[in-house]
């Protein structure tokens, strides 16, 4: 069976190397044949021919090279320039290191398997789904109140208009029809398909007719104010390097602040206390995400882009440490979770002492306080999906992922998942600090405690952003107080 498995994986690598119009050389097949993951080698090894300008017929051995150890690249050690405290970082979990899976459909049901356990779990948690059934045990209660704890299978309206859902477990289906005058029917707009959901309702006829439908949510969390110096750090997001359109003097502005040459006393004070610069991903333009960008970089090599980055970094003073995740424009693979941005194309930021390069999504704990740092295109899918979300409130469709406790809760939509063998963007833990970019506007709230922010951009309007009626908000970075929790949007234009 072990050796089906490993063949599947180099068949899956050889019918993608074809359909990306490659072919491969006998030492690399034979290298390729002989690596823990054949797949994730050919995955790495054409993210990175994405960038390059003269692009090989043959894939030879000397491509595969830096992708067959597979491992994550070696962590910068941050040397403690002030005191421990004050560059005490901890990464909780990297979800990306846990490798990917997905050559055949056992792995998918796998995947999806292991996400209903784990949220069953959670459910668990919670004193109001106490009692709930499996849906075969439901089954058998006609005529009874039930809870059962199911994934979404499916929805689609009657021609009543009444919402009607497929739900499934490990081990039977049902399908659930939400009444007008049920008090889920208001909540209905806001269940997604492939999402684990606690419904409630009366079993009638085979069929579940729901009267309340919860989700696994958070508990409150008591906000402490900590005692000590006050300590900043500073979220920024989609720097862009590479457009035309980056706001090169903006972001200057925000360097000099950093090393408190802003000209204004007050400001300069809050900069002498910012210890971390937290970047949530896109920090360049990249080449080749989208048809047409090309027409709209100032900088058309990626890795010149990076080179200009690094450059730039090293403005920012030694003592503050700069932790580094990847976003959609970014040198890395498509689907989340994200390795960090590949150090090949991205050499110089690696070179930088005080930065530190990690995967999206990443859980960290900065002196005493966790924070969940993403790039934040799950976002997308959630915009999308629910009646009243938007763009000019990104911080809604966080919350709405902290109440679903999953970064990603459906799966096949606009954002891309790699399936591992258990879900790695379940929110089993719950961070004291949500921070993320993505959508260009800055903006924060607090959710039951847990504060959640997303930051503004470096990049001027687009005119794709003009037609979406979207305003960014370019050259803002929010400075959040580590004792407090207080945030701060800071404006550099």
């Amino acid at each position: 069976m072990q050796v089906e498995k490993s063949a599947n994986r180099v068949e899956k690598a050889l019918r993608t190397i074809i359909e990306e119009g490659f072919q491969l050389s006998p030492e690399a097949f034979d290298a390729l044949r002989k690596s823990r993951d054949p797949y994730e080698v050919v995955t790495k090894v054409l993210g990175r021919l994405k960038y390059e300008k003269k692009k090989p017929i043959v894939i030879g051995l000397e491509h595969l090279k830096p992708f067959l150890g597979l491992e994550a690249p070696p962590a910068k050690k941050v040397e403690a320039v002030t005191t421990p405290m004050e560059r005490a970082i901890e990464v909780l979990k990297e979800p990306w290191l846990r490798g990917i899976r997905g050559e055949t459909v056992e792995d998918y049901i796998n995947f999806f398997n292991s996400k209903f356990r784990r949220m069953r779990l959670l459910f668990r948690e919670r004193p109001d789904t106490i009692g709930s059934l499996t849906i075969k045990e439901a089954k058998r209660r006609e005529g009874e109140k039930v809870k059962v704890i199911a994934m979404v299978g499916g929805k689609r309206e009657a021609k009543t208009g009444l919402p009607i859902l497929l739900l499934e477990d490990l081990e039977d289906q049902i399908t659930a029809v939400i009444p007008k005058d049920s008090n889920a029917i208001t909540k209905s707009a806001k269940i997604l398909l492939d999402e684990v959901i606690c419904v409630e309702g009366m079993v009638r006829g085979g069929m579940l007719i729901v009267t309340d439908i919860v989700w696994v949510d958070v508990s409150p969390k008591a906000r402490k104010t900590k005692s000590g110096e006050i300590t900043y750090a500073v979220l920024v997001s989609d720097l862009h390097i590479g457009n035309a359109l980056f706001a090169q003097e903006a972001f200057e502005n925000f360097l000099a602040w950093m090393n408190g040459e802003s000209g204004d006393v007050n400001s300069d004070k809050l900069a002498e206390k910012v210890k971390y610069l937290l970047i949530a991903g896109d920090l360049v333009d990249g080449v080749g995400v989208y048809p047409g960008q090309e027409e709209e970089l100032a900088i058309k090599d990626v890795e010149e882009q990076y080179r200009l980055l690094a450059k730039m970094l090293q403005k920012v003073p030694s003592s503050v440490s700069i932790i580094i995740v990847p976003g959609d424009h970014d040198a890395s693979r498509s689907a989340l979770p994200r390795p960090p941005i590949y150090e090949e194309i991205a050499k110089p930021l690696y070179n930088l002492s005080n930065v530190r390069m990690l995967g999206d999504p990443v859980y960290l704990r900065i002196q005493g306080v966790e924070v969940l740092l993403t790039h934040g295109e799950t976002m997308d899918d959630i915009i999308a999906s629910i009646p009243g979300m938007s763009y000019s409130k990104p911080e809604e469709a966080l919350v709405e992922l902290l109440r679903k406790r999953h970064l990603a809760p459906t799966f096949g939509r606009k954002v891309l998942v790699a399936p591992s063998i258990s879900d790695p963007l379940i929110l089993e833990k719950v961070p004291d600090l949500i921070c993320a970019g993505h959508a260009h506007v800055a903006s924060y709230t607090e959710y039951k405690g847990v504060v959640v922010l997303v930051t503004g951009c470096w990049i001027h309007q687009t005119e794709l952003q003009k037609k979406q009626g979207i305003k960014p908000a370019v050259g803002v970075a929010l400075l959040i107080d580590l004792q407090s929790l207080k945030i701060t949007k800071l404006s550099f234009t």
